[in-house]
């Protein structure tokens, strides 16, 4: 049994309840959220949870090329431009995957290094628009914090950013862990503020 995308602990339980007396005791459920605290919160082991990270180098490769020349490589030519586009993906499924199909059938290399230039500063309108999806479901508290990361604190460290927070009477601490938990923000072995560089960029335009 697979439930996606749940977001809300009450999807689980007519989800999961009515399956007790049904599914034998050896069956596997596999529950996709973007919000771990819903997971825990259900009674799922917290060392049953895996969390998904970005495709490493040749993955991201692979799947550009086959969503952009319907092939496992960049045409002839095109492999400089080709690998340049595919850093700014960072490894990130949706990105490889908007942007790849963005520049499915173009065949002229100066069109590939001026979407290149434009790429390096404004994300294309339909990557932008389905991560602002994230962005729509949160709270305000979480949505501010989320832009105050983006424009300010990238990079900075974790507690001194939280007690600025909670002296402008937001709830820092509870904010943070929501959006860690929705994995729209995380800490490094330094303790530093890190978000998705194409998660920042929107939260700039925003």
């Amino acid at each position: 049994v697979i439930l996606d995308d749940v977001d809300h602990i009450q999807q689980m339980n007519p989800l999961l309840s009515p399956t007790n007396d049904v599914l034998p005791f050896s069956s596997l459920i596999l529950v996709t959220s973007c919000n771990k605290d819903v997971l825990i919160r259900w009674g799922i082991i917290e060392s049953s949870i895996y969390k998904l990270t970005g495709l490493d180098p040749q993955q991201s490769k692979e799947l550009f090329c086959w969503h952009t020349f319907h092939q496992s490589h960049p045409d002839v030519g095109f492999e400089k431009v080709f690998n340049l586009l595919l850093k700014t993906c960072g490894g990130l499924l949706l990105s490889l995957m908007v942007l790849g199909a963005h520049m499915h059938g173009e065949k002229y290399l100066k069109y590939w290094e001026a979407e290149l230039q434009t790429i390096s500063n404004i994300l294309p309108t339909d990557m932008q628009s389905r991560m602002k999806i994230s962005y729509d479901i949160l709270d305000q508290q979480e949505k501010n914090i989320l832009l105050d990361t983006a424009c300010f604190f990238k990079g900075k460290y974790r507690d001194t950013t939280i007690i600025v927070w909670d002296r402008s009477d937001w709830e820092g601490e509870l904010s943070f862990w929501n959006l860690q938990n929705m994995c729209l923000l995380e800490v490094n072995d330094k303790n530093e503020m890190r978000m998705h560089d194409h998660l920042r960029d929107m939260g700039r335009d925003l």
